[in-house]
């Protein structure tokens, strides 16, 4: 929302950043639905669930984030003031993150390149040792290892690639760099 002299205005409230963020939201969903059902997963995140809220924006998060079950994607009310590539970008990253949440330990990133590997044969204690040991890895990976896998995830999904620009490194469709090491 921009004021009449070219400047931010002053706030956005919830209810109207809701309204502006709802269709990006419904967008990516229906996409990573799409995505999830073509590598034979189930339609979980259809239940996903978008919230605006007033404190994640003085979080390391600052425009968004995801809860760790992946049940419900963030959103500050100023990522209603951003272009709608970013808002778009930081969408589909934000699902990255749903479907990685969602489908713990499927996804590896191995030198940078997304490898789906699925679940687990748990009926054997062979492979319930492997899953294990999958959820350990899963659960132990450093903060730069998770986010460039949500990062990978959207491209797969989306056919986009996320990078970074700016000053302050705002996601954006096919365009920046990739994710820089330590970006919160």
């Amino acid at each position: 929302m921009r004021n009449g002299l070219g400047g931010m205005a002053d706030s956005i409230s919830k209810e109207e950043a809701f309204c502006v963020i709802e269709p990006f939201f419904v967008a990516a969903q229906v996409l990573f639905v799409q995505y999830c059902k073509d590598l034979g997963l189930d339609d979980r995140i259809k239940s996903t669930r978008l919230e605006c809220s007033e404190e994640i924006h003085d979080t390391d998060r600052h425009f968004a984030g995801t809860t760790l079950d992946g049940r419900k994607v963030l959103v500050a009310p100023e990522i209603a003031e951003l272009p709608e590539d970013t808002v778009a970008a930081i969408m589909a990253h934000e699902f990255g993150h749903v479907v990685d949440h969602q489908f713990p330990a499927y996804f590896v990133c191995v030198e940078d390149e997304l490898v789906f590997v699925g679940d687990v044969d748990v009926s054997t204690s062979r492979g319930a040792q492997a899953k294990v040991a999958r959820m350990r890895q899963w659960e132990k990976r450093p903060v730069d290892e998770l986010e460039r896998l949500a990062d990978l995830i959207a491209h797969q999904a989306t056919g986009s690639r996320i990078g970074y620009s700016g000053k302050c490194l705002l996601q954006g469709l096919n365009r920046g760099t990739s994710r820089p090491r330590g970006l919160r």
